[in-house]
């Protein structure tokens, strides 16, 4: 008896660098968030920055608590911190969603006897940089040791850290009610902005260097050179953001480019796309480009987005080994075609990246781990 309560009462913590608005690892946390936090699970999250963002709001009317972690550089103080956390609140799971800057924690964890601790994979790739990758390939055994079970978004993010080893397959999530295609938001979306009569390619994604944002504008100019009506919308914020506005300027689009910076009603913005635009150098699966396609857009994307990403037929994948021009020719022979816009919400739900499915199998997956350990 004392077994089927623990199963089904469980307190998960979270951990994410930060829950920023159109950062891809906090919406897939808060998806599953919005899932999962009931009176029989309780999730709390570890961020390791403080950033503004109306999640936090929302976080705690649930009853539920965020913890921002002290710096690294002060580590007695941070370590001090990771064990308060876990010795006021006995969590069952870890799910831990970084990379390496989470070791402090999952140590601590150790120490402390959390039952499970989960490592999951987001990325493609162990690094941003070459540099940050070497080290993260250097370190990354280190935070192995500390951990009990592998997690990933997809096949190519598995590999990049877990190798061969085995892992759970968590997919990310598509919230349905918030990406049904509408025309009357979309005629009102194109007359609030003054696009009316023009084509809209939209990204939804942080302005840094795996979304590949400066590539980005060199195609849209070819784009805007082809046809001059189009006008390019970028969601999202980044460590890019000044070098990318600077760029704009230097194409001389100014007038095609509109840089909303980071927002909480991307889904809303779908409605008055025309194309959805994902050029990323890696991704460890592209939740935008789910998004994208439940809300009917045609979708044109880099070859280093995983396959699994194509739930319908809207998807084109295009090599960055393409010229800027060829990747403007398909993009715009992309609008041309024929596409009925409307919601792919049957096809989403046959799909593992639906809510109910997805929910389902995270906690069967929870159940399974704490099962195995008990």
């Amino acid at each position: 008896m004392e077994e089927t309560k623990k199963a089904l009462n469980m307190k998960i913590l979270m951990v994410v660098p930060n829950l920023r608005v159109a950062n891809g690892v906090a919406s897939y946390a808060m998806n599953y968030f919005r899932l999962l936090n009931n009176e029989d699970c309780r999730i709390d999250f570890v961020l390791y920055k403080d950033v503004p963002t109306p999640y936090y709001d929302e976080i705690e009317r649930s009853g539920s608590r965020c913890f921002v972690l002290p710096s690294l550089r002060n580590m007695i103080a941070h370590i001090k911190a990771c064990a308060k956390i876990l010795d006021h609140n006995e969590y069952d799971i870890i799910h831990d969603n970084t990379l390496l800057i989470s070791t402090p924690l999952m140590y601590v964890a150790k120490l402390k006897s959390v039952p499970v601790r989960i490592l999951h994979s987001h990325s493609s790739r162990l690094g941003e940089t070459r540099r940050n990758e070497f080290r993260n390939k250097l370190f990354l055994p280190l935070l192995k040791m500390a951990i009990t079970d592998n997690a990933a978004c997809s096949e190519m993010a598995a590999k990049s850290m877990f190798k061969d080893q085995e892992y759970f397959f968590i997919p990310n999530i598509v919230p349905v009610d918030r990406l049904m295609f509408s025309s009357q938001k979309r005629e009102t979306l194109r007359r609030k902005y003054g696009v009316d009569g023009k084509c809209i390619i939209g990204t939804v994604g942080r302005v840094s260097p795996p979304k590949n944002p400066l590539f980005a504008l060199d195609v849209i100019r070819e784009v805007v050179n082809i046809n001059p009506e189009v006008e390019y919308w970028w969601i999202g914020s980044g460590s890019l953001d000044e070098e990318f506005q600077k760029k704009i300027v230097e194409l001389k689009i100014e007038d095609n480019v509109k840089f909303f910076g980071s927002r909480d009603d991307a889904t809303v913005l779908y409605n008055a796309m025309d194309l959805f635009f994902m050029p990323s150098s890696f991704e460890g699966l592209g939740i935008a480009a789910l998004e994208a396609q439940t809300s009917g857009l045609l979708c044109v994307v880099s070859d280093m987005v995983p396959k699994e990403v194509a739930f319908t037929d809207l998807v084109r994948f295009v090599s960055l080994d393409k010229s800027t021009l060829e990747w403007a020719e398909i993009i715009i022979d992309q609008i041309g075609s024929d596409n009925k816009r409307y919601s792919r919400i049957d096809e989403l739900t046959k799909s593992p990246f639906s809510e109910k499915s997805a929910a389902r199998e995270l906690m069967r997956i929870y159940r399974s781990l704490l099962d195995n350990w008990n």
